[in-house]
């Protein structure tokens, strides 16, 4: 595994703010029919933004070789990140969801970002969880601990989205630290293993709690 130094000496660890407990403490079992994706638990982290519209259905689309979660306000029309009049509930995104036809993963998403006090960020581990032992990768766990913040499995059951609140105000020098606007990643060849997003992206939300990781935000 590549030394992710840079990504060490990046990631500082954020203050929180409380959100809802989280009910469910299982890992996901991947099945056939989705509906651990689709369903909206009411003590999800998540349940004091269910009602504002910060949200998006989402399905798995094919882009040329490749997958990828293609954000839905209705059925007929997509959302984006760079325009909040295509943000919906929780409630509507759950119901679109469920009406997209889909030969693959879908569900519900939130929008990073906010223009509030107080803005949403989040840290994407890919290709570290095993479903079958529930052990998390070394490299992966180290970031997880650093955060200390909720984390969740991925929709496809090989990854580990964490969430963090960070202090808008802030957003200036997190970018300075970054170098970038929205997005820092590191990778191990071709592969993006940790990619730290302030905003300007939503991640797809499973409720599927991490195990040994906080049950707040």
């Amino acid at each position: 595994m590549s030394d992710y130094s840079g990504a060490r000496s990046a990631i500082q660890s954020p203050t929180s703010t409380s959100l809802a407990d989280l009910l469910c403490d299982d890992a996901p079992k991947r099945n056939s029919d989705l509906g651990w994706l689709l369903e909206t638990r009411p003590a999800s982290v998540f349940s004091n933004l269910a009602n504002r519209p910060l949200w998006t259905a989402w399905r798995e689309e094919e882009r040329g070789d490749k997958k990828t979660k293609v954000p839905y306000r209705s059925v007929a029309s997509r959302s984006a990140a760079d325009d909040r009049a295509t943000w919906i509930t929780r409630e509507a995104a759950g119901v679109v969801a469920a009406k997209l036809d889909s030969i693959g993963l879908k569900g519900v998403g939130i929008f990073l970002g906010g223009s509030g006090s107080v803005s949403m960020a989040g840290i994407d581990l890919d290709s570290c969880y095993d479903a079958t032992t529930q052990a998390t990768e070394l490299w992966a766990q180290e970031v997880i601990d650093r955060f200390g913040s909720y984390a969740e499995i991925s929709p496809s059951g090989t990854g580990i989205k964490l969430f963090f609140d960070y202090a808008t105000a802030d957003i200036e020098a997190l970018r300075a630290a970054m170098a970038t606007q929205w997005t820092k990643a590191w990778s191990r060849g071709s592969h993006v293993e940790i990619a730290l997003h302030l905003g300007g992206r939503y991640f797809a939300v499973t409720d599927q709690h991490c195990r040994n990781t906080p049950h707040e935000v």
